[in-house]
Formats: structure tokens, C-alpha cells, sequence
């Protein structure tokens, strides 16, 4: 996706995405086949749940979030903060 990179070493339990998003940018992670951990390393944003009504959790250095499988989120910076975060998933 634009704003991600995927770290993908040679194993086959999990990778590493890093997303780093301008203020008021958002990237859409679609649905994977296995759950992720995503964790806010710096900035400040939202964790986006369409499929939940619209369901938002803050994103702020330290926060971690189960996403569990099969479920679309968006990831979104503040109108005036950049964001950065790490998810380990199963791309396998």
C-alpha cells in the first residue's frame, strides 16, 4: 500500500509492516486471513472500524490493538500529527 513496508524475514510465523502517515493522511489495511498486533510507536491517530458502525481507538505512542482476522481497518493520522506503526501478522 502507499504509506506501508512490509519487513518480511525468512520465517514463516509472521512479518512486520511499518505504516508512517503524514497529519491527516490514512491508509485502509484490508482484510488478512490471520489476526494482527498493531502498535503506535510515535505521533498521533486513529485505529478505524468500518465493519463496527464506524468503531474509532485512539493511536498514541504505547497503544496496542488485536485485530483480529478477517477485519478491514483504517489507520489515520491526526490533522496535526504524523503517525507511525508496526503490525506483526501471518502473510503466509
Amino acid at each position: 500500500t502507499r504509506h506501508s513496508l512490509v519487513y518480511d524475514p525468512p520465517i514463516d510465523e509472521f512479518s512486520v509492516v511499518r505504516t508512517a502517515l503524514a497529519p491527516a493522511q490514512a491508509e485502509p489495511v484490508p482484510a488478512l486471513d490471520g489476526p494482527q498486533v498493531l502498535l503506535a510507536v510515535e505521533g498521533k491517530g486513529r485505529l478505524l472500524v468500518p465493519a463496527n458502525e464506524g468503531d474509532a481507538y485512539e493511536l498514541m505512542p504505547g497503544h496496542v490493538y488485536f485485530v483480529r482476522a478477517g477485519t478491514n481497518v483504517v489507520i489515520e493520522a491526526d490533522e496535526s500529527s504524523s503517525l507511525v506503526t508496526y503490525s506483526a501478522l501471518c502473510l503466509a
